[in-house]
């Protein structure tokens, strides 16, 4: 689509080759001009489309439902609670702290 609705196939573009042919040859030379521009048009109406996630249109068909996903799917998507953060973290965090302190000060002293 994309390719097709760059202009590959109007006039003066680089047209679509036949690699089995010995001699470069436009497999699409027998579209007119304006065939050729209804063409590009529709694809650059069908990229539009698809980036504004209408490929149903594109498609011809009805749209589906935007149903919920099922529980079943988002059960193993909950995060852990977590936990306030208690007297026993502190008291790590203090005492880490003071290591800390306590050989800087030795450091120091040296």
């Amino acid at each position: 689509m994309e390719c097709i609705a760059s202009g590959i196939l109007l006039p003066g573009g680089p047209g679509v080759h036949d690699p089995c042919e010995r001699e470069p040859t436009d497999v699409l030379s027998h579209l007119s001009a304006q065939q050729a521009d209804a063409i590009t048009e529709s694809a650059q109406n069908a990229l539009r489309l698809l980036a504004f996630g209408q490929l149903y249109k594109v498609l011809n068909m009805d749209p589906l439902s935007a149903s919920r996903p099922s529980s079943r799917l988002l059960e193993g998507c909950h995060k852990r609670l977590r936990d306030d953060v208690g007297s026993d973290d502190r008291d790590f965090i203090k005492r880490i702290k003071g290591d800390f302190d306590h050989r800087l000060v030795f450091l120091v002293s040296l």
